[in-house]
């Protein structure tokens, strides 16, 4: 244990007065406190990781799958995409004007933009306007 004395001038070595005896509790009480923090803490971290985590990682898997087996409905909705006139952005179009979407799409390529909505409207899509910057 820690013996902490507050003044030099102790009367008696086997007499402690009051404040040093409500320190010396003070730091007793503390290291209870850690004590049984140190044993506790783990236990009820490890205990909870262990009840909660299967559970999640279940429900993310069935959510993964529910969704990509049940996709979003997108017919007659408007879909806006930036940057459409080639890479991402085209194969994007193309895969929301295949399910039916009304597509605004926008890039700085105005001649590859009119290609990509002509395309678009040939897969599927009802509508697809191009707005060039």
């Amino acid at each position: 244990m820690r013996e902490i004395f507050l003044s030099n001038s102790d009367p008696s070595p086997n007499h402690p007065s009051e404040d040093q005896f409500l320190l010396h509790s003070s730091f007793m009480f503390m290291d209870l406190v850690n004590a049984f923090l140190n044993i506790f803490a783990p236990i009820f971290t490890a205990t909870t990781f262990f009840v909660f985590f299967p559970p999640y990682l279940c429900f993310k898997s069935l959510h993964f799958f529910w969704r990509s087996i049940f996709s979003e409905n997108v017919a007659g909705k408007v879909v806006v995409i930036a940057g459409a006139s080639s890479g991402m952005g085209e194969h994007i179009a193309y895969e929301y004007g295949k399910r039916g979407a009304l597509l605004v799409i926008g890039a700085r390529r105005e001649n590859a933009l009119r290609e990509v909505a002509e395309e678009a409207y040939l897969v599927g899509s009802p509508a697809a306007i191009p707005c060039a910057h």
